[in-house]
């Protein structure tokens, strides 16, 4: 039985026989269709790196608003305390 990678290998010299066999504007149709495949690639993959900052940038961001949160809390028990203090006087 015929091993995966004896398959890959027979398929792939089928694929480079087929190649070779096409016209000379059938071979640049495939140069083309091979950077337009490289160029969809290279997108894909800038739009996955994009995401993940992204993704990244709003987990910042959630930490920075409860961070502020808090920290209007307890300007809010700060004023309340010195509101207090001030009605003693």
């Amino acid at each position: 039985m015929a091993s995966r990678y004896d398959l890959i290998d027979s398929d792939y010299l089928s694929l480079a026989e087929q190649y070779q066999n096409l016209t000379k504007g059938e071979k640049e149709q495939v140069k083309k269709l091979r950077k337009r495949y490289k160029a969809k690639m290279y997108q894909r993959e800038k739009r996955r790196d994009y995401m993940t900052q992204v993704s990244s940038l709003e987990k910042e961001r959630d930490q920075l608003q409860r961070e502020l949160s808090m920290l209007r809390m307890e300007v809010t028990e700060l004023w309340q305390e010195e509101i207090k203090l001030l009605q003693r006087l």
